[in-house]
């Protein structure tokens, strides 16, 4: 019994085996377990939620007909994206090795954006044309604003103007990003509630979520 509940501890998400280690070492309730059998138990039962966001995720695609889109796993944290180059939908591994709502969330924001790219959604076109602009934008804009500033020629106001329309290529990309990323959360919510991938209570957790984060972006819009 002691090894049954060890093994379901390390399946809940954030505790873990931060939480079933020291369950299974503890005297009471049957143990300690021998330290070995008990690192495998919970590395076994840490392993379980990973497929599930997997096929979580793979039933939205397929039931979109995005047979083609491979998943995977990305090593870093908020690194989830969908590669429309590839047709790759990468899942960070804090997302990746969770069952959790909000992970479940996540999965489906991105697969929102994977359909957004078969149905040929319009601004997530113009966003990825905007995309080497915006870079190359963000990259020069503050280094031509400086160079205008401390030089004193005729041409310095020309250079910092430089700058500034570069800058607002960066800007204009994280305003395009709003629309898509709504609409990414909206596709991906409706999924969830036609696919019954959860209950009504999650539901609203998820959809809170992903509102959430959205303000978090359009926040971040507003300070540029």
């Amino acid at each position: 019994m002691h090894t049954i509940i060890v093994f379901l501890i390390s399946m809940i998400p954030l505790i873990e085996l931060r939480g079933a280690v020291p369950y299974g070492l503890s005297p009471y309730m049957g143990g300690p377990l021998p330290i070995v059998p008990l690192y495998i138990i919970c590395i076994i039962g840490n392993m379980i939620p990973v497929p599930l966001i997997y096929f979580f995720a793979r039933r939205i695609l397929e039931s979109n007909g995005l047979y083609d889109v491979r998943i995977e796993m990305v090593r870093g944290q908020l690194s989830d994206h969908y590669d429309p180059r590839n047709k790759v939908l990468r899942l960070s591994d804090s997302v990746y090795g969770q069952a959790s709502v909000a992970a479940v969330g996540v999965a489906a924001h991105e697969c929102g954006h994977a359909i957004q790219h078969a149905n040929g959604y319009a601004p997530l076109k113009f966003r990825n044309v905007l995309v080497p602009v915006a870079n190359f934008g963000a990259q020069i804009a503050w280094p031509l604003i400086l160079i205008g500033l401390l030089i004193n020629r005729e041409s310095s106001w020309y250079i910092m103007m430089a700058g500034v329309i570069a800058f607002s290529l960066a800007v204009l990309f994280q305003i395009v990003t709003l629309p898509v990323e709504f609409n990414a959360s909206k596709r991906g919510l409706k999924e969830l509630k036609e696919l019954k991938i959860v209950e009504e209570s999650e539901f609203k957790l998820s959809r809170g979520m992903l509102i959430a984060a959205a303000l978090t972006y359009v926040a971040s819009v507003a300070s540029s």
